[in-house]
C-alpha cells in the first residue's frame, strides 16, 4: 500500500511475486497500474492517500482501499487479497464502499492505453 500511495511502480513490481493480478499476467497488470498512475500524475497528483473500505459487489465483504489523489480527488478502488503476508491478488472494484468527501473522477485499471 505504501508504494501505491507513492505511485512507485518499480518497487511494486519488485515486491509482487510473478503471477496473475486482476486476471492478467504480472507484466500486463504492472503496465495497467502504470497507466493509472500516469492519469493521476497528469491530473497534478503527486501522491495518493488511502481510505479503507470494502467491496459491495461480486466479492462482497472483501476489504480494500480507495487510493485518492492529493490534488484533484481522483480515485481508484483496489481490493487486495493476501496469504501468509504476501499479496495474492490485487483487483479493481466497481462497487466499493468507503467514507470520503466528494471524490473526483474515478480511475480504472484497463488495457486501453497499452502499446499493443
Amino acid at each position: 500500500m505504501y508504494f501505491i500511495e507513492k505511485m512507485n511502480i518499480d518497487k511494486i513490481e519488485e515486491l509482487l511475486d510473478y503471477q496473475e493480478y486482476s486476471d492478467k499476467d504480472k507484466p500486463i497488470f504492472i503496465e495497467m497500474l502504470k497507466g493509472a498512475f500516469k492519469r493521476f500524475k497528469d491530473a497534478g497528483n503527486s501522491r495518493l492517500y488511502k481510505k479503507a473500505g470494502e467491496c459491495k459487489g461480486c466479492n462482497n465483504g472483501c476489504k480494500g482501499f480507495a487510493f485518492i489523489g492529493d490534488n484533484d480527488g481522483s480515485h481508484i478502488e483496489l481490493v487486495m487479497e493476501k496469504t501468509n503476508d504476501r499479496v495474492k491478488d490485487i483487483y479493481y472494484c466497481n462497487i466499493f464502499s468507503y467514507l470520503a468527501e466528494s471524490p473526483g473522477p474515478r480511475i480504472q485499471l484497463d488495457t486501453n492505453e497499452m502499446p499493443f
